[in-house]
């Protein structure tokens, strides 16, 4: 009987740097962290065809999020920092840690923006910060990530 993968095999590793040298950091005290896309197709209708065609055209990747805000957290000072900016520019990678070694993990990568409500959160309960991340490149760049020293390798990188 096969065993099931459960959710933890994806890390999700977000950039944090605001410049151009990406300094990653991974999600953790996510209650949610929701990757989802919407396709965009093309619907021709043609006399000629009893069944008519759909063509998937493009995908909007949209990442819903909720992630309890803890002291002394590189990202979750991000998020503290960028709480009333719009459209902050970052780089959203996943790994796949069920692959590779700790220093060769498969990887996605791809640029996002990332939108923020206000951080708050229920009487008594930690402080929240929601949003969502909308993915900005066409793709996702296909690669490898290490884990001791939090880089992405792109696989034509040579």
């Amino acid at each position: 009987m096969a065993g099931i993968q459960l959710t933890d095999v994806f890390q999700y590793y977000l950039d944090i740097s605001d410049s151009t040298t990406a300094a990653y950091e991974r999600v953790t005290e996510d209650s949610s962290f929701d990757p989802s896309s919407e396709q965009t197709t093309y619907s021709p209708s043609y006399k000629d065809r009893h069944v008519q065609p759909e063509y998937v055209t493009g995908k909007k990747i949209t990442v819903d999020f909720e992630i309890d805000i803890m002291e002394d957290q590189s990202l979750q000072d991000w998020f503290k920092t960028h709480e009333w900016d719009d459209n902050v520019a970052t780089k959203l990678v996943r790994v796949d840690t069920s692959g590779g070694t700790g220093t060769a993990r498969p990887a996605i990568m791809a640029a996002f923006t990332m939108n923020q409500s206000p951080i708050d959160g229920a009487a008594g309960e930690a402080l929240k910060a929601k949003g969502t991340l909308k993915m900005t490149d066409a793709a996702w760049t296909v690669g490898t990530f290490n884990e001791t020293t939090k880089a992405f390798t792109a696989a034509n990188a040579g």
